[in-house]
């Protein structure tokens, strides 16, 4: 599925882009459409691709089929590939890579040396307000936190006004609180000055708290490139369904134009879904549409539980031997072993060929 811009012009387009390492195809037909000023992420599980693509589009990667381009101009293809300075793309890497002997004005100066003296501390003095330091200028990097380190790395990154921003796991080395308040700063950053930006990211939360678009990857293809609020309540295929908000698929029946039958109960959907009558389909089932309800007349087995702090994570196998997960106030009590009454609470059900 593609997100449409504004304009028939993107910032950055991929078109059936098949990147190798030698004989063997990492990335396979990708395709994306970043609009100008838009924040795109691409998620998925470590190995998949998505640090490939990025390189590739900083110009570290040859494709060996299909097109790269920014505002209209082909960067990249089998043939030709301009080299990575001559992108006016900024890099931000996992291991920030600040250089340790100077000072956090001279890190961000270092993009910007062409300017004129006067300019460049015009751009550090506005860069330093913008992420929030405008006191550390003289500081060195041993001198920061983490997140401060980070934010530096930002803004030397963005000194020289690049037409698009990449960013690899920039937030992965932070602790789970620190990228909690840093992910939607960066995000405001980076609206502020009208950057667009593409983010490689393994964590669900962080991609849709930064991203206006998502794209899901799974072995070296893109499943979906979405608005993050499709990606989300509309999966474009099962791996995205699974992969997004942890969802289980379960076995349905069509029974009509606004219901399937499962092993707990029927489910009915508040438009025509489109099937035959007597189809085999899979239903997504998400944690929270998994209800404990001791009047219930379906049960499952707990299998495991995992405490939470203010809930239990049950996960839950049913009669037929498909699994589920849901989350049980703490103060209630079951043991591994024992046979849980359940319902489920599904408003817009999401639906995928049995195949």
């Amino acid at each position: 599925m593609t997100a449409h811009g504004t304009s028939l012009t993107y910032q950055l387009e991929l078109k059936n882009l098949d990147l190798a390492y030698g004989s063997k195809t990492v990335v396979h037909n990708a395709c994306l459409q970043l609009p100008a000023g838009q924040i795109g992420c691409l998620l998925g599980p470590s190995g998949c691709g998505k640090s490939t693509l990025l390189r590739a589009i900083a110009g570290f990667e040859k494709p060996t089929q299909g097109i790269i381009s920014t505002v209209g101009e082909n960067i990249s293809d089998a043939v030709s590939v301009l080299p990575p300075e001559q992108r006016n793309i900024g890099m931000v890497f996992q291991d920030i890579a600040l250089f340790p002997h100077l000072t956090v004005s001279d890190n961000i100066r270092f993009g910007i040396r062409y300017l004129k003296s006067e300019k460049q501390q015009q751009r550090i003095n506005g860069l330093l307000e913008l992420i929030g330091l405008p006191d550390y200028a003289q500081r060195y990097p041993h001198e920061l936190s983490g997140g401060q380190q980070q934010r530096v790395a930002l803004a030397r990154a963005l000194a020289p006004k690049p037409d698009l921003l990449l960013m690899d796991e920039p937030f992965s080395g932070l602790d789970a609180k620190l990228r909690e308040t840093l992910v939607p700063e960066v995000r405001r950053i980076l609206k502020q000055e009208n950057i667009s930006a593409l983010v490689v990211s393994h964590d669900q939360s962080e991609a849709f708290s930064i991203a206006d678009l998502i794209g899901v990857m799974n072995e070296g293809e893109i499943h979906q490139w979405d608005l993050a609020k499709k990606v989300y309540q509309k999966p474009a295929t099962p791996f995205v369904a699974q992969f997004v908000g942890q969802g289980n698929l379960i076995d349905a029946t069509v029974s009509c134009e606004h219901c399937v039958d499962t092993v707990l109960g029927k489910i009915r959907s508040p438009e025509p879904h489109q099937l035959i009558p007597g189809e085999q389909v899979k239903l997504l089932i998400r944690q929270y549409n998994v209800r404990q309800n001791t009047t219930s007349p379906y049960k499952a087995q707990l299998l495991k539980k995992t405490f939470r702090g203010a809930y239990h994570q049950y996960q839950l196998e049913l009669e037929s031997g498909e699994r589920l997960t849901c989350a049980v106030p703490a103060n209630i009590e079951h043991q591994p072993g024992d046979n849980v009454s359940i319902q489920l609470d599904i408003n817009n059900p999401v639906l995928f060929n049995a195949d």
